[in-house]
């Protein structure tokens, strides 16, 4: 990564100078930024998971393990290996997610649950109960939200604290 700042004199109209910022990222890096993907693990049955280990250890039989002399090029190619095999398992089994920038990491099914309960109570004239629905859904969401955001800082590790969260 690399930062460059520069400032300009010239004319403005204004007694305030332009200053340039310019932040330079390797491609691996500024793509990870853009979207993040995945698999939905959690939504997985039992079937899956049974499919999962199964498939993985069809891939994996054909497969060396290392010993305690291997080198750090073949560490690197098996770890390679293994990063190319868990994804064409997770393609096989899980549903694929992508998470952008109006996803809502903190929405589950009780906020679901909650928001169905306000809206039908919402509809109905003259209902007191609309109030209190209401009330129980935003705690909810504060409560997720917080519990996520929580989850989020204890995961960081070094310079991931200055990324931006998608």
């Amino acid at each position: 990564m690399k930062c460059s700042i520069r400032v300009d004199d010239h004319a403005t109209g204004s007694n305030h100078k332009v200053i340039d910022w310019e932040v330079e990222a390797d491609g691996q890096e500024e793509a990870d930024h853009e979207k993040v993907v995945g698999w939905n693990v959690d939504a997985m049955t039992e079937e899956d998971l049974e499919a999962a280990e199964k498939l993985w250890r069809e891939l994996a039989k054909e497969r060396a393990y290392l010993s305690a002399e291997c080198t750090s090029d073949e560490v690197e190619h098996k770890a390679g290996w293994c990063q190319e095999a868990m994804s064409s398992v997770l393609i096989a089994t899980a549903k694929h997610i992508r998470i952008c920038g109006r996803s809502k990491r903190w929405w589950n099914d009780d906020i679901k649950e909650r928001r169905k309960a306000f809206g039908r109570e919402n509809r109905r004239p003259n209902s007191g109960e609309a109030a209190k629905r209401k009330a129980k859904l935003q705690k909810s969401i504060r409560l997720s939200k917080s519990k996520m955001w929580s989850e989020y800082l204890l995961n960081l590790r070094g310079a991931e604290v200055w990324r931006e969260a998608r």
